[in-house]
């Protein structure tokens, strides 16, 4: 099992497929590997622990999963990173559910004595979908002018949160977000 151990927010299947679909279409673009191929599925991530997986973990995600109930998010742009790992990722509106979501866990981690990793923290955190990663400079604007990314834009529907270990992707744990029931509901 890989050290690295990512904290995501998983999407609808119909979301997801198509998401994935989008994610192959732009890799025949900068001719890189398939980051479906990797084992990783379209997400949103939370945090990342680069030293491996916190023994309160599991319980943590179990807890935030009772928490909160599905909720939708708006993929509306597409952007880059301006860093040399060449990612390029869809950018959803930081709704006030998924703010709710970040801001819980975070406040979980920090209970914990853990800062989270400094990318993810709150007030630093840019929520994204990456769509292509490892895309040579040269090649960054093509694949974000790619008419495909147009039809990923829309409502996905966010419906569970699992922790992954990478590389090779290994799911470790994935729960459904089933927030508190409403009475007579």
């Amino acid at each position: 099992m890989g050290s690295f151990v990512a904290v995501e927010l998983v999407f609808d299947p119909e979301a997801a497929r198509r998401l994935t679909v989008l994610q192959d279409r732009l890799a025949a673009i900068y001719g890189g590997s398939k980051i479906t191929e990797l084992g990783v599925k379209p997400h949103l991530s939370l945090n990342l622990f680069p030293d491996g997986e916190p023994a309160f973990l599991c319980d943590e995600l179990e807890e935030l999963a009772r928490r909160f109930n599905p909720f939708p998010v708006q993929l509306d742009s597409v952007e880059s990173f301006p860093t040399a790992e060449g990612v390029v990722y869809l950018a959803p509106d930081p709704n006030a559910e998924l703010q709710a979501v970040h801001r819980r866990f975070h406040a979980r981690l920090a209970a914990h004595g853990e800062p989270g990793h400094p990318y993810y923290r709150p007030g630093r955190w840019v929520p994204h979908c990456t769509v292509a990663s490892e895309v040579p400079a040269q090649l960054i604007g093509a694949v974000m002018g790619s008419p495909a990314l147009a039809e990923a834009f829309g409502k996905v529907r966010v419906e569970a949160i699992q922790a992954v270990a990478y590389r090779p992707i290994q799911a470790l744990y994935s729960f459904p977000l089933r927030g508190p029931q409403i009475p007579g509901e």
